[in-house]
């Protein structure tokens, strides 16, 4: 009976406040049921302005500050092998990240698309491929002996097949123009804990690294 005469009185109080600071009391209701959504110097064009931006000049520690879904997207960790050392780069050095719209707000949550240039690792394996052929075959043609090109095996020699690889790699990645495309994606824009972040998509991290990571 204490604590239901507690609750009671608890809540005329309540109503009391209710009837003469009505207005406050709207007011702050409003506060906390429903932040004050504007799209300013901090709303959520400006997040995701400041991600795009750290994530072309390749800071991830401030671009991953802006993430909703992910401590990390993995960018910070290249290949360590030589090779897929240099898609790694030409893909990064291939990126042009830009806003498209002005978005849709909805509550608490802006989308936004946005358009990613990229590299078509794919294709770009293809080609290096074939180039490594053309390269073997033309030792092929200038061995003196045919233990110059082949093991005991009948295979290539690998010292021979990995440097015709590293050759035909470094000379398509030296113009990426023809295995570039736009892609364009969606991402969310969520107010979260009294901030803007962004909600990444794996159609945008897909994107990013050429198809090669899903998310």
């Amino acid at each position: 009976m204490v604590i239901i005469r507690k609750i009671i009185g608890a809540l005329l109080i309540l109503a009391a406040l209710a009837v003469t600071a009505q207005g406050v009391w709207v007011c702050s209701y409003a506060i906390k049921a429903e932040p004050r959504i504007e799209d300013g110097e901090d709303g959520p064009s400006a997040t995701l302005d400041h991600f795009l931006s750290a994530l072309a000049r390749q800071d991830w520690d401030s671009a991953y500050s802006d993430l909703y879904n992910y401590s990390s997207l993995g960018l910070e960790t290249p290949p360590e092998d030589e090779l897929s050392r240099m898609y790694w780069d030409a893909q990064l050095a291939a990126w042009d990240l830009t806003a498209l719209d002005s978005g849709v707000m909805s509550g608490t949550k802006m989308i936004r698309r946005v358009s990613v240039r990229c590299l078509n690792l794919d294709a770009i394996s293809e080609e290096v491929g074939r180039r490594v052929q053309e390269i073997l075959e033309e030792k092929v043609r200038n061995a003196y002996l045919k233990s110059d090109v082949y093991d005991e095996t009948g295979a290539y020699r690998k010292e021979l097949a990995y440097d015709a690889l590293h050759t035909a790699t470094r000379e398509v990645l030296a113009d990426t123009g023809p295995y570039s495309y736009t892609q364009e994606c969606t991402l969310v824009l969520i107010f979260y804990d009294g901030r803007w972040l962004v909600e990444v998509s794996p159609a945008f991290i897909s994107a990013l690294t050429g198809g090669a990571v899903r998310g």
